[in-house]
């Protein structure tokens, strides 16, 4: 694909994995992504309010904080491993000289739907979006 969307990480939250942890996971999955497709835009999307909980809220609100963090490090990792010093022949291909192009533009986006959403845009298990979240 040309452009991945990610909205992950709320089951992370629920199951009170730590928010460090669910970026380090995240990471591993862009570097893969990347690997198959270096040309490839990501949107990173923030995750929604997590009312369920007060725990679930705080975690939510760290693993957004880290998530930040996470794109702007995968935007500095990725000119780093598109170099072709090691072996400028066959890695040095059309799509790797197209993709630090397309690197210096940044290919890791951070996107945010959660500054819309209200309690009315949830279900009464204050963790999933209705219908009304959704439109959002």
């Amino acid at each position: 694909p040309d452009i991945v969307l990610f909205h992950l990480g709320t089951n992370d939250v629920i199951l009170g994995e730590h928010p460090m942890k669910t970026a380090q996971n995240v990471r591993q999955l862009l570097r893969l992504i990347h690997a198959q497709n270096p040309s490839v835009t990501i949107i990173l999307s923030r995750l929604v309010p997590n009312k369920g909980t007060d725990g679930m809220d705080r975690r939510t609100k760290q693993l957004n904080k880290v998530v930040v963090n996470t794109t702007q490090n995968a935007n500095e990792e990725l000119p780093k491993r598109l170099s072709c010093d090691d072996d400028p022949g066959e890695r040095c291909s059309r799509e790797v000289r197209m993709a630090r192009q397309l690197a210096t533009n940044y290919s890791v986006l951070l996107g945010d739907v959660s500054c819309e959403l209200t309690d009315r845009d949830f279900f009464k298990d204050l963790i999933h979006p209705n219908d009304y979240g959704n439109e959002k």
